[in-house]
């Protein structure tokens, strides 16, 4: 039997799954769309910014199983998948591909031979604020837990000689210079342009897209910005190749009902992706204890405030001949994003854990996962 722990961190990895399947209909119909538009021998599916959990594949799966069902139903033979997965070059790629061969095999479950899906595996390392792939080689592009990272710590943080501006603080606070506010969002608007850009070049016409030093806490600043819908619909009208075409809004609900086990599991999870970055500022020597403290203060105060993540799915279509879903989840930190070429769903999510600990928390914000 399993621990409660791991008990406890299969829910929180589950949230990621929740969060997709409230979409799954609509992704369903884009999928049906593309498929029927292209009917293409061999079908590419793109995962942008895979990270290396359980879930990495999930929405990939969902995706082949769709068209392969399309096809049986209209007695066609069932395209080869190309399938790409993009990370930063330290992701843990290995870990994906030790766990495909099983993928495979759970595709075959009740497919008859005939029917029985080819799926051929890339790895791509490299940043998706730019290009890419070549020129309309995309039908289907996905991301999760990912946008809300932005390409870079935004400038204009440090004012003329050089001193922080925003001290005591590593992300944004409600305590903050307004400008601090104004250079991350600048921040987003170019990288969020340029992903735009650079994934509308490469999906096919048709296709989708779903205890430190004072002064080194000053300067140590998150390349994490969270949008909120305003700002996405603002950015993606003055970009230009999109229209918001669906909006959509739903909660998920984070907590366990244990407060210590949440702690903990968040914890973990923002450890894994923060870390590095912390530890090339500060060192590897306050790792543990800064991590004890977090936990800490995430017990706290889950213990007291309940715990949601926000969703919201934004389906976003191409101006010209190429329709985009993007989809967009709004976790108070994690962001979801789901892209698809020429349907683009964006999802972004933030689970909500108390003004106590936001300036410590905000380490940790992610698209789609519960940071």
């Amino acid at each position: 039997m399993a621990s409660p722990m791991i008990q406890s961190y299969e829910k929180h990895m589950a949230m990621d799954v929740e969060a997709v399947l409230h979409m799954k209909e609509g992704l369903g119909e884009t999928t049906l769309d593309v498929y029927i538009t292209q009917s293409p021998e061999s079908f590419t599916i793109t995962d942008l910014g895979c990270s290396s959990g359980p879930n990495a594949l999930f929405i990939v799966g969902d995706i082949i199983k769709t068209i392969a069902g399309i096809c049986k139903m209209l007695s066609k033979p069932t395209p080869e998948f190309s399938v790409h997965l993009n990370d930063l070059p330290t992701n843990d790629f290995n870990a994906i591909f030790v766990s495909f061969p099983q993928f495979v095999e759970d595709l075959k479950i009740g497919a008859e031979e005939s029917d029985r899906p080819s799926v051929y595996l890339a790895g791509l390392p490299g940043s998706f604020y730019g290009r890419l792939f070549p020129r309309k080689s995309l039908h289907f592009v996905c991301s999760s837990s990912s946008l809300h990272w932005l390409s870079e710590v935004p400038l204009g943080l440090f004012d003329d000689r050089g001193e922080p501006i925003n001290k005591g603080k590593m992300y944004i606070s409600h305590t903050s210079p307004p400008m601090v506010a104004t250079a991350y969002f600048a921040q987003f608007q170019k990288d969020f342009s340029l992903f735009l850009r650079s994934r509308s070049a490469e999906v096919v016409s048709g296709g989708r897209m779903e205890i430190v030093k004072q002064e080194k806490v000053d300067a140590y600043n998150v390349p994490f910005y969270a949008p909120s819908m305003a700002e996405i619909d603002d950015e993606v009208s003055r970009e230009g190749s999109f229209t918001i075409d669906q909006i959509q809004t739903f909660e998920v609900d984070i907590s366990s009902g244990d407060a210590e086990q949440d702690g903990r599991i968040i914890s973990m999870a923002i450890r894994a992706i923060q870390e590095s970055m912390i530890r090339h500022h500060f060192g590897g020597e306050i790792i543990d204890t800064l991590f004890q403290i977090y936990t800490e203060l995430l017990t706290e105060s889950m213990g007291t405030e309940a715990a949601k993540s926000v969703q919201i799915c934004v389906v976003l279509k191409r101006r010209s001949s190429v329709n985009v879903a993007f989809g967009h989840a709004l976790h108070q930190h994690a962001l979801y994003d789901i892209l698809c070429p020429g349907t683009y769903i964006l999802d972004a999510s933030y689970p909500y854990a108390g003004e106590t600990i936001a300036a410590t928390i905000q380490i940790s914000l992610r698209f789609v996962y519960i940071m």
